[in-house]
């Protein structure tokens, strides 16, 4: 793949604007070179803090895939656009960068990995907690030896939410809605989740520690 990576963003919401953005524009290996969200504000503000030209940004996620040229894209959707959108880009030869959670259902799941498998694209899950200096230090410790054989795993969450916060935010309440695959599990116990199971696989216990 050639350098810069021309990247499109699909999503130009908080989580990009507030968490993806700082590290990207600071990338001389990445560009980005086009954006898609359908709100206009949205697309306004993060053509502003990128500078890409209003040609380059999109309502469609779909018309720039088609139009664009890029390399890879970052989505950054609620949960329940993941599949069909990684979807898309894989068949557009696109390598994916997703916001967690990789789907909402088993069965988008595995549409998802045959995609990705039969137009041979690179792809990844953003899976950001396994690599907080916790998390890396933990795992450090039980590969030397250094805590005892784990026979069960905890996790808890920094910054529960409860569904009357998701509904007191107007543009957080797709979060709290069963059709997005919202609630504890699919958003923030998520973290918590493949957290524990990373130390699973990594010590290859074979067995799931939640």
């Amino acid at each position: 793949m050639q350098t810069p990576i021309r990247l499109g963003l699909i999503g130009c919401g908080g989580i990009v604007q507030q968490q993806h953005l700082p590290t990207l524009c600071e990338l001389d290996t990445v560009r980005i070179a086009a954006l898609a969200d359908p709100a206009d504000d949205s697309l306004a503000n993060v053509g502003a803090m990128t500078g890409v030209p209003p040609p380059q940004r999109y309502a469609s996620y779909r018309d720039m895939l088609d139009q664009a040229g890029l390399d890879a894209v970052l989505i950054a959707t609620p949960h329940h656009l993941h599949a069909e959108q990684v979807i898309a880009a894989a068949e557009a030869g696109c390598a994916v960068i997703s916001e967690k959670p990789m789907a909402t259902s088993l069965e988008e799941a595995s549409a998802v990995l045959d995609a990705i498998v039969r137009h041979d694209v690179i792809y990844t899950v953003v899976h950001n907690a396994v690599f907080t200096p916790g998390t890396l230090r933990a795992l450090a410790l039980l590969r030397e030896g250094e805590l005892p054989r784990p026979q069960v795993g905890r996790a808890k969450s920094l910054f529960p939410m409860t569904e009357a916060h998701h509904r007191a935010n107007p543009a957080r309440i797709w979060r709290a809605s069963q059709a997005a695959g919202g609630g504890c599990i699919g958003d923030t116990a998520y973290h918590e989740i493949y957290s524990l199971e990373t130390y699973d696989g990594d010590l290859c216990l074979g067995r799931s520690l939640v």
